[in-house]
């Protein structure tokens, strides 16, 4: 069967011909291209938000799910809801998308019942991603004693956080709720404290000094993964460019993971990604993650 699949228009997509999501309905769609329109996401299921269609010159087009439906042993096996239990999914993200939950299946069947009309089915969310080009993403947060490390080294964090007791509290027992605690610090801060703390943090990267023996023990660390580089992804965009500072020191307090071909620039200095403006704060909450 051959599927004519749908798209999302999500705003964090890339806009018109940009979009690889786009660029893969065109060719065989021929969608008429709208420049200022994002194509975030191509579906390929049976997710009533988006379903596929069968293509058939013949007749009436149908749904996937109708085919489904019509003899499901057949394309499917046993199954009782008589729909793909998986949805295939194409990304095209120009901005950091939004921090999503993923209940397990008899949550998710609670939740389904419960709230319908936002579950909209009583799947579970496990999801594999495959990069097909270079990305970005939070897969974990630290381990404590690497958070408390950071929390100890870094004044501007500290700063941001700003409360001694949340702080204490971890210290003694590093709980997810604590943890959670913290990180609501991070998230709801104060945007002028927060600028404040990243323009203290620009100065004192740029006047940090990196000797050799950090650098060869730096890229010793990459041996075993000559494809994964450590570098640091400051959401500051427009600060960064109102300082003129396109290019940063590799600073060593913050624990991320960036799918990326090795670039070693001047020693060491690394590339810096910008990001958009409205992810200003994640500067600091990439300091008790993993990227």
């Amino acid at each position: 069967m051959e599927l004519q699949v749908g798209y999302q228009t999500y705003e964090w997509g890339k806009i018109g011909s940009e979009s690889f999501v786009y660029n893969l309905l065109n060719s065989e769609q021929k969608l008429t291209i709208s420049e200022k329109k994002p194509y975030a996401e191509l579906w390929m299921g049976t997710h009533q938000n988006c379903p596929s269609y069968i293509k058939n010159k013949n007749s009436k087009q149908k749904s996937l799910i109708e085919v489904i439906k019509s003899n499901p042993k057949y394309y499917l096996g046993q199954n009782k809801n008589y729909q793909l239990p998986f949805l295939f999914k194409v990304l095209s993200v120009n901005k950091s998308l939004s921090i999503q939950a993923h209940p397990d299946k008899k949550l998710a069947e609670k939740l389904h019942i419960k709230y319908p009309e936002i579950y909209k089915d009583d799947n579970h969310k496990p999801e594999m991603c495959i990069a097909l080009s270079e990305f970005e993403t939070f897969c974990n947060f630290c381990k404590p004693e690497e958070i408390l490390q950071n929390i100890q080294e870094n004044e501007e964090l500290r700063n941001l956080i700003n409360d001694e007791n949340a702080i204490n509290n971890f210290e003694q027992v590093q709980s997810k709720e604590n943890l959670e605690i913290l990180l609501k610090k991070v998230i709801y801060a104060d945007i002028q404290n927060l600028e404040v703390q990243i323009l203290k943090l620009i100065q004192r990267i740029k006047n940090k000094k990196i000797k050799i023996q950090e650098i060869n023990q730096y890229l010793e660390q990459m041996n075993n993964s000559p494809i994964m580089m450590q570098e640091f992804s400051f959401n500051i965009s427009l600060i960064i460019q109102n300082y003129n500072l396109d290019k940063l020191y590799q600073w060593e307090l913050m624990n991320l993971m960036h799918i990326y071909q090795v670039i070693v620039l001047n020693v060491c200095l690394v590339q810096i990604m910008l990001l958009e403006q409205d992810l200003l704060l994640n500067i600091l909450i990439k300091k008790l993650c993993v990227l």
